[in-house]
C-alpha cells in the first residue's frame, strides 16, 4: 500500500484537481499491481488487502480518452463492470494470483483444500459472467477478429486465458497425472471431476490459441503468460496423445501441437519460453515410454489412471502450475545461468509449498560438486529407471533417476525423431517454422548437465 500512498490514492484523501491526473495515478498503481500478480510470490494472501479492494479501477477506455467519467466507480470486488479492459485485465489477474496462491498452500487439509478449489472455481466463474460478451473470444461463436484494435486484441486474447488457465491450474493441481504431484491431495471423486474440468478448459485454450493463430502470427505483443497457458495446457492434453479413443486422440495431437506453435513462436521474444519449450519435450517422452493406455478423455476413465501416474517431480509440477516459479530465487529473479537446473521427483511426502521451492542450483554449484566426474555431455537421458504405478511396475518414486527436466535436448532433435511424428504441422501451421530457426545452442543457457541428484 505505500505505493497507493505515493501516488496519492489514500481512501480518506479524495483527489482533488484535474480527474485525469487522479485517474493516471490509480493505473499506474494498477499496473504495479499487475506485476505483482505476474509474480510468483505474491506479497498478497489468499485475498487482496481491503484496502485495495476499496480502490477503483481504471476508467474504460472511451472515457480515459476524453479525459472524464461521470460513471459510478467499479471496484474488485464489484458485480458490475465498466466495460474496460483494463478493469478486467485486473480482476482476473487477482483471482489468478489467489489461485497461484492456493496451490501452494501447505496448511491446508484435503477437505478444506477441496472446498477452497471449490470456492476458487466459483470466484472465477462469477468473474466471467460479468465480462462484457465483446470481450469473449469463444471457438463455438467466432468473432471477428479483425474488428478489434491490434493493441486491444493482445488484452483480450489475455483476459480469455487468464480465465480458461485459472480453472486449468486449479483442477489440475489435484491429478497427479496433469501436474506431476501427490495423489493424497484429495478425494478420489474429488479428483475425477477436477480432472474433467482441466481437460475440458485445456482443450479450450488450445482452441482459443488456434482461433488467433488463423487470424495471425503475429507474437510480438503477445504476453509470457499466455505461452505459460500454453504449456499447461500442453501438458494437461499430452497424455492423450496414444489415447484409445480415435476423437480424443486425433484431438490431443491437434492440439498439442496448436500449443507447441504458440510456445515456440513466444520463444523469439521470450527466452523462458525457450526453456518451456524443452520442458515439453521432455513431457512428450516421459508420456510416450509410459503409456497408461488411456482409453477415453478424464470422465471416461477409471479414476485410478488419474493418480497411477507416479512421477512425482517438484520441479516439473512448479512448472505446469505457476508462472515464472521456476525463474524464482528469494531474492528475487534469478540471474542468467541460475535458471532450474533440477527439475527432478521428490519425496512423495512434502507438502505442495515444498514442491514449489525457492531456491534453484546454477550449473556452477552443480559443476563445483561434481569436479573428476565423468562428463555427461553424451548422456541420453532416457529415464529408463521411471515408471508409472500400474501392475507389474514398482513404485520407484524414492530410487535415484535421471534429472528429467534438465533443458539440454535440443528439442528440434527430438521432435524430429519418428515417435513424434504426430507433431507434424497440421494445415494451420507454418511449415517453414521449425525450432531450428532459434538459438538452442545449450551452452548459452548454462542450465546444467542432463543428470542431477539430490543428496
Amino acid at each position: 500500500m505505500q505505493i497507493a500512498h505515493i501516488l496519492n490514492l489514500g481512501s480518506h484523501n479524495k483527489a482533488k484537481g484535474n480527474p485525469l491526473e487522479a485517474e493516471l495515478s490509480r493505473r499506474r498503481f494498477w499496473a504495479c499491481h499487475l506485476i505483482n500478480c505476474h509474480s510468483s510470490e505474491s506479497m498478497f494472501a489468499i485475498n487482496p488487502p481491503d484496502k485495495i479492494a476499496a480502490l477503483p479501477l481504471p476508467w474504460c477506455d472511451s472515457h480515459f480518452d476524453c479525459g472524464k467519467s461521470e460513471d459510478q466507480p467499479v471496484y474488485l470486488d464489484s458485480d458490475s463492470t465498466n466495460g474496460g479492459i483494463y478493469s478486467e485485465l485486473i480482476k482476473g489477474m487477482t483471482i489468478w494470483s489467489s489461485v497461484n496462491t492456493l496451490i501452494k498452500s501447505s496448511t491446508l487439509s484435503q477437505e478444506n483444500r477441496q472446498a477452497a478449489i471449490y470456492e476458487h472455481d466459483t470466484a472465477v466463474k462469477k468473474w466471467w459472467r460479468g465480462v462484457p460478451d465483446s470481450f469473449r473470444l469463444t471457438p463455438t461463436a467466432p468473432t471477428n477478429l479483425a474488428t478489434f484494435d491490434r493493441v486491444d486484441l493482445m488484452k483480450i486474447v489475455m483476459i480469455n486465458t487468464i480465465y480458461l488457465q485459472s480453472l486449468c491450474a486449479l483442477h489440475s493441481s489435484i491429478v497427479p497425472l496433469f501436474s506431476w504431484g501427490p495423489s493424497n491431495l484429495t478425494s478420489e471423486m474429488a479428483q475425477h471431476f477436477s480432472a474433467q474440468v482441466a481437460y475440458h478448459n485445456a482443450c479450450l485454450l488450445s482452441e482459443l490459441l488456434g482461433m488467433y493463430l488463423e487470424y495471425s502470427t503475429d507474437m510480438a505483443g503477445i504476453s509470457s503468460y499466455i505461452g505459460f497457458a500454453a504449456y499447461c495446457s500442453f501438458a494437461i492434453q499430452v497424455p492423450f496423445i496414444k489415447c484409445l479413443n480415435p476423437t480424443v486422440k486425433e484431438r490431443a495431437k491437434r492440439n498439442t501441437a496448436i500449443n507447441l506453435r504458440v510456445i515456440r513462436g513466444l520463444s523469439e521474444y521470450w527466452r523462458f519460453m525457450t526453456l518451456v519449450e524443452r520442458y515439453a519435450s521432455y513431457l512428450t517422452k516421459t508420456h510416450l515410454q509410459n503409456d497408461l493406455n488411456l482409453e477415453d478423455e478424464p470422465k471416461g476413465l477409471d479414476p485410478g489412471k488419474l493418480t497411477g501416474f507416479r512421477m512425482n517431480a517438484s520441479r516439473a509440477r512448479a512448472s505446469i502450475l505457476s508462472l515464472n516459479t521456476i525463474l524464482w530465487k528469494d531474492d528475487g529473479y534469478t540471474v542468467e545461468g541460475d535458471e532450474v537446473a533440477d527439475i527432478g521427483p521428490c519425496d512423495s511426502n512434502e507438502s505442495p509449498e515444498q514442491q514449489f521451492p525457492s531456491e534453484v542450483l546454477s550449473y556452477g554449484s552443480f559443476a563445483e560438486q561434481n569436479q573428476g566426474q565423468p562428463s555427461l555431455n553424451h548422456y541420453n537421458p532416457l529415464y529408463n529407471s521411471w515408471a508409472p504405478n500400474i501392475p507389474g511396475v514398482s513404485d520407484i518414486s524414492g530410487q535415484e533417476t535421471s534429472d528429467l527436466f534438465q533443458p539440454l535436448l535440443i528439442s528440434s532433435e527430438m521432435f524430429a525423431s519418428e515417435d513424434l511424428t504426430f507433431f507434424e504441422d497440421p494445415p494451420l501451421m507454418n511449415p517453414t517454422f521449425h525450432t531450428q530457426n532459434l538459438n538452442l545452442d545449450d551452452t548459452s543457457f548454462d542450465l546444467g548437465a542432463p543428470f542431477l541428484t539430490r543428496t
